[in-house]
């Protein structure tokens, strides 16, 4: 069976979409694993400000077993 010219442009839109879409998750993970990394590097040598830095104004962090810590500036205090 033939495909029309509709179907044709409908699979080649969803295939670009999933090539794009695989580069964007390639990107994130290598986001990812750098800032994992250098929240690693800080840690390491002690640069608390430059660890805090890494969480958002608005972070919630969950320490096991204590209540959540919410935003930048009361987690840095922890």
């Amino acid at each position: 069976m033939r495909r029309t010219a509709k179907k044709r442009s409908q699979g080649a839109r969803t295939k670009r979409d999933r090539t794009i879409a695989q580069n964007r998750d390639v990107d994130a993970a290598g986001m990812i694993r750098q800032t994992g990394n250098d929240w690693a590097r800080h840690w390491n040598a002690g640069e608390l400000d430059e660890v805090v830095a890494a969480y958002a104004p608005d972070a919630v962090y969950l320490p096991p077993h204590h209540p959540a810590v919410h935003g930048r500036d009361s987690i840095e205090s922890i």
